[in-house]
């Protein structure tokens, strides 16, 4: 609630779930999700009150494109990891 108290735009948002709403322990089954869901629309509705929520501004960017093939990249045993391109670079395509 620090962020809060410095006028920072952050309102916490407790999902309103328990150990019964998981499917496996960890993920939550549907009706955990529709708690979750329900939990997020409230919030959303009283963050909007508050007038925090602003149409986009019109952006004037031009896209970044691209130069090389996307691939993955094993990431282990456990996951494997979206890929970084041919050259194995993590920074983003600079043009």
């Amino acid at each position: 609630m620090e962020h809060y108290a410095n006028g920072t735009h952050v309102w916490p948002v407790a999902m309103g779930i328990d150990m019964g709403d998981l499917s496996d322990g960890l993920h939550p089954n549907d009706y955990g999700y529709s708690m979750m869901a329900q939990s997020w629309y409230y919030a959303i509705r009283q963050v909007n009150s508050f007038g925090w929520i602003i149409p986009p501004v019109a952006g004037t960017a031009t896209p970044v494109l691209c130069d090389h093939n996307i691939t993955w990249i094993s990431q282990g045993q456990s996951t494997d990891g979206a890929g970084l391109g041919t050259n194995g670079d993590e920074t983003e395509c600079q043009n």
